[in-house]
């Protein structure tokens, strides 16, 4: 074979090995969302929007809140992981209050508050009522606020009260 043969062959097969080989591109960085999003989303009321005066709370793995289901006043309790409805609480002395309240006061699984002149007992587990009650009073002036301290709670009415 003639030696120019043999450098073009050569020469072909370093072009190949090295030179004529596509250049390596870098990767592109990955992009990664880093924007939150929610575990779970529940429209109340059809989405039509509610609003009450009940402090929301944790309670278990249950978010304790206010709703309302066809323009009625529901106290529910939501999985928090799961927003999946556990139970819902709608024993108002009058039907058609709203559940409103400044405070409400917990011991072991009962959550009791006071909207203007009743009192109510909620069992946090089951959803039921553990009791309720209306107090008769001439207060000009009601507040819903309530204290408590384990199994004892003070109401303001025109005088205070302290139940057990």
């Amino acid at each position: 074979m003639k030696l120019w043969k043999v450098f073009i062959l050569a020469l072909g097969l370093a072009c190949q090995s090295f030179a004529c080989q596509p250049p390596t591109l870098p990767t592109q960085p990955s992009v990664i969302d880093t924007t939150t999003q929610p575990l779970w989303s529940q429209a109340r009321d059809g989405g039509s929007g509610v609003y009450g005066w009940f402090p929301q709370f944790i309670f278990g793995n249950n978010l304790i809140t206010y709703t309302k289901k066809r323009g009625v006043a529901y106290i529910v309790a939501i999985n928090k992981d799961t927003g999946q409805e556990v139970w819902a609480w709608s024993d108002l002395l009058v039907p058609q209050e709203e559940a409103k309240t400044d405070g409400v006061h917990i011991y072991d699984n009962i959550c009791v508050w006071k909207a203007r002149n009743r009192v109510y007992a909620i069992n946090l587990q089951t959803g039921k009522t553990a009791w309720k009650h209306s107090i008769i009073t001439n207060a000009g002036f009601n507040t819903d606020g309530i204290a408590g301290l384990g199994n004892r709670f003070l109401i303001h009415g025109e005088c205070a009260r302290i139940f057990v």
